[in-house]
């Protein structure tokens, strides 16, 4: 038998003992990147690090290429090999989590996105969003900028619990902009040759849903006309009484937006979404689309909530009453079963250039409804206003001839006929430009005014 040398414990001493066994990694330890294979590399882990945060990166296992959500086959596809994978979750549309407003539920509530993203930062109109880990160019969905630059994440920042995943794909893509670019004769014909070079990005909007169960009472005069008194003292009288009632209403996943980028007016152009296609967040749909975190917190986001459903109350109120004529009007308010939930909403967003201007394009990634701005040809509009006028200048040549020939009769009519033809004809020219100038409105000034002193 051979001898251990001393200060050497025997292996099966060891295997007998093993909480003796330092765990590795040790605690507060984080993987670095390593630049020799097969070599991993621990280091201590940063300030605020969420040990329970689990970074994923999306890379292909069969040949470590990047892989992306493809929208046509419901799975991350690799972009180099075609490989792919399937993410395991299940559609739960309106039943997908939601949080009560209580201080345990907020701190149990998971920061981060948990993959690995970066954020960048718009240099002409200040958007924040995040986009996958490694991606070295970058054009702002939201002002067709390409000055963007790095920035740091925050960590504080809440992990959204449901998401709608984009459903329209590369074929449905293409034909929705191919209709759009020519389904209007005002249109310039040489627009239908922008179509290619339009590169949609992929973008998930942050919004918050909210629920609640109001209960409200009210009271106010209400005024009833009376007819009083009799011949010649016959009048009418406003009769006042007080009348009061009770008012519950149930509010359910009513939203409010997280992006201070894209306002009511726009999200209404692309319709509602519908939040039975909502799926539990997973980070694997993010992977090569861009994200906004919210810029809206929850407590700002529940006051705008709480107005509405306040306003939405207090119409349900008066509409109790017997009469429309209401004074006095007072409410008492009250809430109950409050819940939340931060969700993202996909949508696909484009600048493009035509003559030397920038024009802006979104589309409901879950239902294809597209909105923007779109170039108007005001030759066209010349045309229609000379045609509009043709049948004015022949009432005008007529009632040249009747002046002529000096029948009163046919001056009569023809004067009849131009002003007639000429109305209709300035209302057809206003209706055109009318439709000309809403194609072309900038719908998105104000939210991508930019920071002050910005270049364009």
């Amino acid at each position: 038998m051979s001898k251990i040398p001393k200060g050497i414990e025997p292996p099966n001493l060891i295997l007998q003992n093993p909480d003796r066994f330092e765990p590795f990694p040790p605690p507060g330890f984080v993987p670095a990147e390593s630049t020799v294979d097969g070599i991993d590399i621990w280091i201590p882990a940063p300030e605020g690090h969420d040990e329970k945060q689990k970074v994923v990166e999306f890379k292909c296992p069969r040949c470590a290429g990047e892989s992306a959500f493809s929208a046509e086959s419901g799975v991350l596809e690799c972009r180099y090999c075609g490989y792919q994978e399937r993410p395991e979750v299940e559609v739960v549309g309106r039943s997908a989590e939601e949080q009560e407003f209580r201080v345990a539920t907020l701190d149990a509530v998971k920061s981060g996105w948990g993959v690995e993203r970066t954020e960048v930062v718009c240099q002409s109109c200040g958007t924040h969003e995040t986009v996958p880990a490694g991606e070295l160019t970058h054009t702002c969905p939201f002002c067709g900028s390409n000055r963007v630059v790095e920035a740091e994440i925050p960590t504080a920042v809440l992990r959204p619990s449901a998401l709608i995943p984009i459903e329209v794909d590369q074929a449905h893509l293409e034909t929705i902009l191919n209709e759009w670019f020519t389904d209007h004769w005002l249109l310039p014909n040489q627009l239908k040759n922008v179509v290619a070079a339009v590169n949609m990005q992929q973008v998930f909007i942050p919004f918050w849903t909210f629920d609640a169960q109001s209960y409200a009472t009210w009271k106010a005069q209400v005024g009833h006309t009376r007819t009083v008194g009799s011949g010649k003292n016959r009048r009418t009288k406003t009769v006042w009484r007080w009348e009061s009632g009770r008012v519950s209403r149930f509010f359910d996943d009513y939203l409010v937006s997280g992006s201070k980028r894209l306002n009511e007016k726009l999200l209404d152009k692309i319709d509602s979404f519908n939040l039975q296609g909502l799926v539990p967040y997973d980070p694997s749909f993010l992977a090569g689309s861009a994200a906004q975190a919210y810029e809206i917190e929850l407590e700002q986001a529940w006051s705008i909530g709480r107005t509405h459903f306040r306003e939405a109350v207090r119409k349900d109120c008066r509409r109790q009453a017997s009469s429309p004529r209401i004074r006095n009007f007072s409410m008492n308010l009250d809430f109950s079963d409050e819940s939340w939930r931060y969700i993202l909403l996909p949508v696909l967003m484009a600048s493009y250039r035509f003559n030397n201007k920038i024009y802006r394009i979104i589309i409901n990634g879950q239902t294809g409804s597209i909105f923007g701005q779109r170039p108007i040809d005001w030759g066209k509009i010349r045309s229609t206003g000379l045609m509009a006028m043709v049948p004015s200048l022949i009432a005008v040549a007529i009632l040249l001839v009747g002046l002529a020939i000096g029948n009163q009769e046919v001056v009569s009519i023809s004067i009849n006929l131009a002003v007639g033809f000429l109305i209709v004809g300035l209302i057809a020219i206003g209706i055109v430009i009318a439709m000309g100038i809403y194609l072309q409105k900038d719908w998105w000034s104000d939210e991508f005014a930019g920071p002050e002193g910005a270049d364009e």
